[in-house]
Parts: structure tokens; sequence; C-alpha cells
């Protein structure tokens, strides 16, 4: 089984759907029950309910467990296939703002002792967007790479992205005419 994300074939196996399935369906439910099941041989009634709960409270930490467990491999899973590629390629990652490996390629490339950010005009292009959505992204990574800009335009004079794209074409001037001074 595969699909597509950002245009790139993500293969999922059949263990994987699997697995999903039955921790993140069934086990909960399974322990719920079973606990249930036990309290009520232990104390009918109230042992059920008592069950029920102690059950419910070990189904939630269990799925939580194992959320955390997959969630942080496919991190590091994610780390070590970024860590392999070319400077180049993580530079061509950096350059494009709305990448979903932006953060990776950035932390691998502060690694390798450059200075990654993406440059203003790409985040000018993501504060032009035409949705909201796309200028908040836009806001977000300009406080994060370069919050100098950030705190002089966006928070003192408290824009917001949801301002009508009209208004946002001179504010986005006046970062570009700001950022290239020196």
């Amino acid at each position: 089984m595969s699909w597509r994300y950002n245009g790139q074939l993500v293969m999922t196996t059949l263990s994987d759907i699997l697995y999903r399935w039955i921790f993140y369906r069934c086990l909960p439910w399974a322990i719920i029950i079973c606990i249930s099941i036990l309290g009520w041989h232990w104390g009918g009634w109230l042992g059920f309910i008592g069950g029920g709960a102690v059950g419910l409270v070990l189904a939630v930490v269990t799925w939580y467990a194992f959320y955390y467990l997959a969630f942080s491999r496919r991190l590091r899973r994610r780390h070590l296939e970024v860590s392999k590629l070319s400077t180049d390629v993580l530079k061509e990652i950096v350059a494009n703002a709305k990448s979903p490996d932006l953060g990776f390629a950035m932390g691998e490339l502060n690694k390798r002792g450059f200075d990654a950010r993406p440059s203003v005009e790409s985040l000018c292009s993501l504060l032009l967007a035409g949705d909201s959505n796309s200028r908040g992204f836009g806001m977000v990574l300009l406080q994060a790479t370069y919050p100098d800009l950030w705190h002089r335009f966006v928070f003192a004079e408290r824009w917001s992205n949801l301002d009508p794209p009209d208004v946002w074409r001179e504010r986005v001037n006046r970062i570009r005419a700001d950022a290239r001074q020196p």
C-alpha cells in the first residue's frame, strides 16, 4: 500500500498498518475489558466499575507509551535520513520555506557549522500568500529565523495573519527594504 505526501511516494507495509490497528484501536479496549472482568471476579459490580476505571487509566498510559515510542523512533529515523544528505541538498531544502524538512535541514546545517535559515525573500513569499494559514506560517518562520525583523515590524505594530493580502503587500515591501539595509 502506498500514497503520496508532498509529491513523494510513501510506502507502508501491512505490518505497520496491523501494528497501528492493534496498538491504537484494540489494545486499549482489551485492557479496559480484561481489568473490568477481573474486577467483577474479585468484587462484583463494584469491582467491575473499579476495574474499568483502573483499566481506563492503564489503557491511556499504555497508549501514550506506545505513541511516544513510535514518535521518537520516527524522529530518530528522520534525523538519520537528513544527516546523510549532502550540504548542497540541505541548503536547497532550507531555501524552500514550505518544505516539511525545513527544521531537520536547518538543524543539520547548524551542526555542520553553517548559518542555516531561509532567505527573507522566501519568507516574504509566504507572507504574500492568499490564505491566512500560509501568512501565519510565514510569521512564525520570520519570528524563529529573523527575530529582529519580527520584533521591529510584526510584534511592535501588532500585525495579524488575518489582515487582507493587499495590506500585506505594503508590509512585505517594508520588510524587504529593511532586510536589504546593512
